[in-house]
């Protein structure tokens, strides 16, 4: 798509008018922005690497349907530094910002971290759903944007079929909870375990209290404050029981490395 294309073709909605986007010149020193260029620093650029993976993550959750774009606000020329599913509106890797992206940063009365949802029109036709997200660095300076495209235009029946799995491709279940408190996750996570060993009828007591931590340790929830205890109640011995059980199942575990 050529930055012509993409200055003609992309339309805004407001009040259900279309509004066309046109770039214009802005005088910095009549209207300050509250974004400056500059020269990133090795940190700037290694924390906005750290959001690529995010920009995988949205794009596997939200389908193909979805396009992610990550922006350094470093170079506006050569702004896209990772792009998923950039088949929806054509930008790639290496390509500039585009000049809605660009009136954000100009604009003096921008102080959002996240602008949107809006609507686009691009130039063959197409609704897109967007969302922009400022990324910044620990001095609160910006430093990137992420921005997710939404194509609204796409087949309902195509939206719907990549985010429900057929039966075939269906993974196994598995239990997640989703706890408010650490309480609850210790207790919830035990909760588990204990269903999970009702199948081993022939344990004795011991072995079975043996399993459980076993199980409790494996999962990590020994690494939540307070877990020893609220499991050792939980199971009727004592917080030393439960740290000898631990202690015995490392032992156990380093033998077998």
């Amino acid at each position: 798509m050529s930055n012509q294309g993409s200055r003609d073709g992309l339309k805004r909605f407001n009040g259900g008018n279309e509004i066309k986007i046109i770039e214009t010149e802005v005088n910095v020193k009549e209207q300050p922005s509250w974004f400056t260029k500059r020269k990133f620093s090795m940190t700037d650029k290694m924390l906005l690497h750290t959001f690529e993976s995010t920009v995988d993550a949205i794009a596997l959750i939200l389908s193909n349907n979805c396009e992610v774009v990550l922006c350094s606000l470093e170079s506006w020329d050569n702004a896209i530094v990772k792009v998923v599913n950039g088949n929806i509106t054509g930008r790639k890797v290496g390509a500039p910002l585009t000049n809605l992206e660009i009136s954000i940063l100009k604009n003096p009365k921008q102080k959002k971290n996240v602008i949107g949802p809006y609507f686009v029109r691009t130039e063959t036709g197409e609704t897109i759903k967007s969302v922009k997200a400022i990324i910044k660095n620990f001095e609160d300076q910006p430093i990137g944007m992420c921005c997710v495209n939404f194509n609204l235009s796409a087949p309902f029946i195509n939206i719907i079929s990549t985010m429900i799995p057929t039966d075939v491709s269906l993974p196994q279940v598995k239990p997640v909870r989703y706890p408010a408190r650490p309480q609850e996750l210790i207790e919830q996570s035990l909760e588990i375990v204990l269903s999970q060993l009702k199948k081993f009828k022939d344990l004795s007591q011991t072995e079975r209290n043996k399993r459980i931590v076993l199980e409790m340790l494996d999962i990590g929830i020994f690494e939540i404050k307070g877990a020893v205890d609220i499991v050792a109640a939980e199971m009727g011995v004592t917080r030393y029981t439960i740290y000898n059980y631990m202690r015995e199942a490392k032992v156990k575990a380093r033998k077998r490395k």
